[in-house]
């Protein structure tokens, strides 16, 4: 393992939902939600607000933390979301499928 004494944590999580993430702006304000709440219950420090771009067939978001950060795709056709999320700080992953829970509904969920 390269550089073994820097800790680092990460974990990819894909998710299908029935949300109806059509409505860019039901979208956009569900993924700046999570992001702060998923920074906030992880203890992450936000360093520059989550930024937030849709699509064609999709919205995208990240956060940048203090601790790395977290990316987060849908795919409205396919009702798919791929959250990434990286960090120099642990975190319980238990946490994060909460949060995921609470936001997303999610059907079904894959950790990768």
């Amino acid at each position: 393992m390269l550089a073994p004494r820097l800790y680092r944590q990460r974990c990819s999580i894909e998710l299908l939902t029935d949300l109806n993430l059509y409505h860019t702006d039901v979208a956009e304000e569900l993924l700046e939600n999570f992001l702060h709440d998923l920074c906030g219950t992880l203890g992450m420090t936000i360093i520059v607000d989550p930024i937030i771009r849709t699509v064609d067939d999709g919205t995208s978001a990240y956060v940048m933390f203090q601790e790395s950060g977290c990316s987060v795709h849908s795919w409205y056709e396919h009702k798919f979301v791929s959250i990434d999320l990286y960090s120099c700080k642990p975190f319980m992953l238990s946490d994060v499928l909460d949060i995921i829970d609470y936001w997303f509904e999610p059907k079904e969920v894959e950790i990768i």
